[in-house]
């Protein structure tokens, strides 16, 4: 069964054609595998990725400078504005990128890029030993 594109990734890909990204790359609705998509959109700053996988949507980032490094919505949202749930509703990943867009920029701008990074790896660590405990014990 293929699925179309939400209106609410619709509306999210205008925002980001009307910040100056352009989509690089547009796979799916694969009729095949669960209407499966992947729209990743960028500029010379910050990539986007629209990604849905089995009817499942998630919004990721990467800075331009190192596009095979994505960041989920959840660990921008913690590194930015503070600790929540690691999982968010695909109308609340939005939310956030369309409310806090400067402040993404800003975090992967030239002077905040090696500090970003670094504590942003540094939450991925410690988000997996929170969520995966089992694979992090001291021998």
């Amino acid at each position: 069964m293929c699925s179309a594109i939400p209106q609410p990734v619709a509306n999210l890909e205008l925002f980001l054609k009307e910040r100056g990204l352009i989509c690089q790359s547009r796979k799916g609705p694969d009729p095949v595998f669960f209407g499966n998509t992947c729209l990743h959109y960028r500029d010379n700053f910050i990539c986007i990725r629209l990604a849905s996988d089995r009817g499942l949507w998630t919004v990721d980032v990467a800075d331009a400078a190192r596009p095979a490094v994505w960041y989920d919505i959840g660990i921008l949202r913690d590194f930015l504005i503070g600790d929540g749930e690691d999982v968010l509703s695909l109308s609340d990943q939005i939310a956030f990128i369309r409310t806090n867009w400067q402040a993404v920029l800003d975090c992967f701008n030239q002077d905040q890029r090696e500090k970003t990074h670094a504590q942003l790896s540094e939450m991925m660590v410690d988000r997996a030993k929170r969520r995966f405990p089992a694979l992090y014990t001291d021998k």
